[in-house]
């Protein structure tokens, strides 16, 4: 399990942007994780992670619909 519990809220953008540049490298990958670790994750780092996702995907895990 990983703890996302981090008060910098600058961990959490560069986090989320790490996700992001995995899922413009492999978008699966990034699917794969998202799919096991949204829920946990903060709105900033899941926000900055999603961002280039296509518009229903996003809205599914902004909105726990997975």
């Amino acid at each position: 399990m990983i703890d996302f519990k981090t008060e910098e809220d600058l961990i959490h953008k560069a986090v989320g942007r790490m996700l992001r540049e995995v899922g413009n490298r492999n978008q699966k990958k990034e699917e794969n994780f998202l799919n096991k670790n949204y829920k946990d994750m903060l709105h900033t780092m899941l926000r900055y992670a999603i961002k280039k996702l296509p518009e229903r995907k996003r809205l599914t895990y902004l909105y726990g619909r997975i």
